[in-house]
Order: structure tokens, then C-alpha cells, then sequence
């Protein structure tokens, strides 16, 4: 569902087999009609605009794949407590584009047993990044930090396996144009 003429989700509900879904450009989407699509397995939600409440996405319990961008003009709440309910998420992206260092609550994140993947860019944990050393079960973790520490104290905490991102201020711009080409394949 791409915005410019979509003015509501309204409707959605209704497609049940539905196991992917794409909002790009809709303004203050009512999220809480994804929760009605039990084969929901994959979101994408970009450009979004107005007012946007992440947390009926926790109800959405078949989702194992989430990417979430947007610019910080938009007033987005829920994002910190939508995610730990969902038990079988594997991946979420949550990229804010203006890199503003926004604090997010990750206290989820260990329960969140199925995550293998996480990336955390223009977000910082509001309680340190404890939160993120607990994690045992991620395997990818990309995070921006203004400490090269940071990365040192989380590497050694995680499993061998885990490929980790540090992703300085500086090189953010070229991340999210990056980013921005890889998530459209």
C-alpha cells in the first residue's frame, strides 16, 4: 500500500491469506488492523507520516520480519514495547533516518528468544547498553553508538557468532543509503 492516494487502512482486515505487507507514504496509519491478519509473517513500514502507534503491532503473531523507517517528524510511539510479545520475530530493523540518537527501552530483547537479527540505527538504548549484553540468542546486531566501548562490551558479552555493526555518526549517511538499496530487493 504505497500513500499519496491511500488514505486509510480500512479494508485490510478483511485479507486474511495475507503474509506480507508493504505501507510506504501513508499518513497516521491505524496499525491496529494488522493485528486482524493471522498469516501476517512480513512488514515493511517507510515514509510514514503524522502521528504512528507501533504498540498494536505486538498483537500481530505471526510476524517474523520487521523493518521500520522513518524520519523523526514523525510522532511515533510504541516502538520499545510492540516488539517482546511477538515470539516468533526473527528480524527487526528500526531505523530512524535523521540518525538522531532517540532512546528506545531494549529491557525486551532478551525474552525475545526467536531475534536473531537486530539493527538499531539513529536509536539509543535508554538503559545503557546492558539490555543488548543479554541477548545471547542474537546472531546480527547493529547498533549506533558514540563509543567504540560500546562495541567492545557488548562483543565480548555475545556469542561467538554474532556479526556486529558499529555504526560511528559519520558514517551514517552512507549506511542508510546502504541500507536503502539492499531493503528494496
Amino acid at each position: 500500500m504505497i500513500g499519496g492516494g491511500v488514505r486509510s487502512l480500512a479494508g485490510v482486515e478483511r485479507m486474511q491469506r495475507l503474509s506480507g505487507v508493504r505501507i510506504q507514504a501513508v499518513v497516521e496509519p491505524d496499525l491496529g488492523l494488522l493485528a486482524e491478519l493471522p498469516r501476517l509473517e512480513s512488514l515493511v513500514l517507510v515514509f510514514l507520516r503524522g502521528e504512528v502507534d507501533f504498540s498494536p503491532l505486538a498483537r500481530c503473531r505471526a510476524l517474523k520480519s520487521v523493518y521500520v523507517s522513518f524520519k523523526s517528524e514523525v510522532a511515533a510511539s510504541g516502538l520499545d514495547v510492540a516488539w517482546g510479545e511477538l515470539s516468533k520475530l526473527e528480524e527487526l530493523d528500526l531505523i530512524n533516518e535523521d540518525g538522531d540518537g532517540v532512546p528506545i527501552d531494549l529491557g525486551w530483547v532478551a525474552g525475545a528468544k526467536s531475534l536473531r537479527h537486530l539493527v538499531l540505527t539513529g536509536f539509543i538504548s535508554a538503559n545503557g547498553i546492558g539490555d543488548l549484553m543479554v541477548a545471547k540468542q542474537l546472531r546480527a546486531l547493529s547498533f549506533t553508538t558514540h563509543s567504540p566501548l560500546d562495541l567492545a562490551v557488548v562483543s565480548a558479552a555475545l556469542p561467538d557468532a554474532t556479526v556486529l555493526d558499529f555504526i560511528p555518526e559519520r558514517e551514517r549517511a552512507s549506511w542508510r543509503e546502504w541500507r536503502s538499496e539492499h531493503s528494496k530487493r
